[in-house]
């Protein structure tokens, strides 16, 4: 994924074969967590993988793919309207920002300068994620009894 983040966020690499192919490695390694996932709701419960841990990743994960392609293709349609230094300055904020993140040092890293500080997790959103999505349950084949434990 940061391969991806990167070449999304980097003006001049709009479009080019090395930028596609970060974009499919993330979403191919999205898959094998969600193949994981799906896997593991046979396994017994005591070894099974935290499905609305790994439910929430899946769900940020996506989202955040889904602003890079559309920070993607801003650029790329709209990018001769941008002012260009502001626009690099932006995008390479945002890039050391997303690079801290997505580190698996992310809690040691520093932001970088000029970068927006990340909001703490609402008590609304920690609930959010309390329970997998309905979709999920029919998808693992869990019954009632094992959403509520």
């Amino acid at each position: 994924m940061q391969g991806y983040a990167t070449s999304a966020l980097d003006f001049a690499d709009q479009g080019s074969v090395a930028q596609r192919l970060a974009r499919r490695q993330a979403y191919d390694a999205l898959a094998a967590v969600a193949a994981a996932l799906q896997r593991s709701a046979v396994e017994p419960r005591a070894v099974r993988a935290p499905i609305p841990a790994l439910s929430a990743f899946l769900d940020h994960a996506h989202r955040l793919l889904a602003q890079l392609a559309l920070v993607r293709l801003l650029l790329e349609r709209r990018g001769m309207e941008l002012d260009r230094v502001a626009t690099d300055a932006g995008l390479a904020a945002a890039a050391v920002a997303l690079q801290n993140a997505l580190s698996l040092r992310g809690a040691a890293a520093r932001p970088a300068p000029g970068a927006p500080r990340q909001r703490r997790a609402t008590p609304h959103h920690d609930r959010q994620f309390a329970r997998p999505p309905p979709c999920l349950a029919k998808t693992h084949g869990m019954c009632a009894a094992e959403q509520t434990a």
